[in-house]
């Protein structure tokens, strides 16, 4: 009965109901869209912390805030605790001030929350990646690679002049590409990291107006223990991260694609509330 009573309206509202059809049919490519969206990012931020070689616990301290006595305790420990399994070390440095670094010859202004740090391929530690998906594996002297939250921040594109001036260094980049940092290339990350060479990061890292962050990634089978074991020690740490606080920055990512999700839901319902609606004025 209510086929024949639909059929008969599809055949007196045509208008009205060819836009329905296009109603619901944008709303679940809508929603088909939004669930693919937060398949792939779940999926895509697992492969990129096994890619990326990311370790179980991500350590970041300044160099000067802790005494040569802290710091040789601190390597004593990661040399001989029985829960480490293996240790990769890294580092970079920060620009003291956002009023260092211009971008075509003119001074970065504006109210920047994030904080600017430069490494090199060697320094990091972590495998990073260009934008195409390969590995990073060398920078030229005189040029830099910024993650695409960092060239959106500073409002920098390829070809883009660069430059670094301090008490006792002044050095030009040219901007050539955009790299994948699991750690440093994300928006809601507060420290965004620009790659130069080797060459070009030991001149920087040599001048005295720099601060110098260091990096240890540890793996170990008892990531419980070993943070407890790490926050017993007279040692002053920035940060530790796990892989699970690296998954939760990315998942941020996924509350857009939910919202999407839902704004797509409720379409659908009003499209089929509309229908019974129409084929109960039409009865």
């Amino acid at each position: 009965m209510y086929l024949k009573f639909l059929k008969n309206d599809l055949r007196r509202k045509r208008i009205m109901n060819t836009i329905l059809l296009i109603f619901v049919c944008l709303s679940s490519m809508f929603i088909a869209s939004g669930i693919n969206n937060i398949h792939t990012i779940m999926s895509a931020t697992d492969k990129f912390i096994a890619k990326s070689e990311f370790p179980d616990s991500y350590i970041i301290y300044f160099d000067k805030t802790n005494s040569n006595q802290q710091k040789n305790k601190f390597q004593n420990f990661l040399n001989t605790d029985k829960d480490i399994k293996s240790v990769k070390q890294g580092e970079a440095v920060g620009v003291p001030s956002n009023d260092n670094i211009y971008l075509n010859d003119k001074k970065l202004t504006g109210d920047f929350s994030a904080d600017f740090i430069f490494g090199s391929v060697e320094s990091t530690m972590l495998n990073l990646f260009q934008e195409d998906g390969s590995l990073l594996e060398k920078v030229n002297d005189g040029e830099i690679f910024l993650s695409p939250s960092f060239a959106n921040i500073i409002g920098a594109k390829i070809g883009d002049k660069l430059e670094i001036r301090t008490e006792n260094y002044q050095k030009t980049f040219t901007v050539v590409g955009k790299n994948r940092d699991i750690v440093f290339g994300v928006p809601t990350v507060t420290i965004q990291r620009a790659i130069i060479s080797e060459n070009d990061y030991s001149d920087l890292a040599n001048s005295e107006t720099v601060a110098k962050y260091k990096f240890v990634g540890i793996n170990t089978d008892n990531l419980d223990r070993l943070n407890g074991k790490i926050s017993e020690l007279d040692f002053s740490i920035l940060v530790n991260y796990g892989k699970a606080i690296i998954n939760t920055v990315y998942y941020l990512e996924l509350v857009i694609a939910g919202v999407f999700l839902v704004v797509s839901l409720v379409l659908v319902i009003i499209s089929f509330v509309i229908l019974r609606f129409t084929i109960s004025f039409t009865i």
